[in-house]
């Protein structure tokens, strides 16, 4: 729980995601259902502040991540919280906030972010109609680009990790056919490798990647409720 003031946390919290940047300083992104508002709470020096992100409408499903000295909010507007459009707020954690279309194409399936060394941004999505992978990125001057990982098969999930270089790295499932895949980019092509397959079928839509001395993913397994 998230103590404060009163009229700290004046609304119902939904949808949150977290990071902690450089400093180790935590920071919560959040969904209030009160106003429909999108907030982005700091703990620094021993205590709790908020500030509002985004107009009412938005904030459904945030994904946080801070870098450089700024945070990312990728996050959905409440028009279109299941498969809608997807929005950037990025900003210092104290703003002002800078709000823009991060995937403007609808619709838009499950998606993930990573933010790299150099303050680059990397998002990877599902098709909104499960026909493809897609790779987004934001350089530094905010100018983004796209490309296809896969456009074979029907990912369900999918979840980016960047290296220390910037080399970027992928995985997602292939629910229906019990598959987890996993790709890099190496000389500019993306090359897919199947990590691991189950005869059963269905593994599920969960799955994370994250680099640390190395690359760990974790997935789960519906057939047999593992992890």
């Amino acid at each position: 729980r998230i103590d404060g003031p009163a009229g700290f946390w004046p609304g119902v919290v939904g949808w949150h995601g977290t990071s902690v940047d450089e400093e180790g300083t935590l920071q919560v992104a959040a969904h209030e259902y009160e106003g429909a508002l999108l907030r982005c709470y700091q703990n620094g020096g021993g205590g709790w502040s908020a500030v509002s992100v985004g107009p009412s409408g938005s904030g459904y499903d945030p994904q946080l991540r801070t870098r450089a000295g700024r945070t990312y909010i990728l996050h959905r507007t409440i028009a279109a919280w299941s498969s809608g459009p997807l929005r950037l707020a990025s900003g210092p954690a104290s703003g002002p906030w800078l709000l823009e279309d991060a995937i403007p194409a609808a619709p838009v399936g499950e998606c993930s972010m990573a933010a790299g060394v150099s303050g680059a941004l990397h998002l990877v999505y599902v098709r909104g109609d499960r026909t493809g992978l897609l790779y987004r990125r934001r350089d530094t001057a905010g100018v983004w680009t796209e490309e296809p990982i896969t456009e074979a098969g029907a990912p369900r999930a999918s979840a980016v990790a960047v290296d220390s270089t910037g080399g970027v790295f992928v995985v997602w499932h292939e629910s229906a056919k019990g598959e987890l895949w996993f790709a890099q980019k190496t000389g500019g092509v993306w090359t897919p490798e199947l990590l691991h397959r189950h005869s059963g079928g269905n593994l599920g839509a969960d799955c994370s990647i994250a680099w640390g001395n190395g690359l760990h993913v974790a997935y789960r397994n519906t057939v047999q409720n593992d992890l």
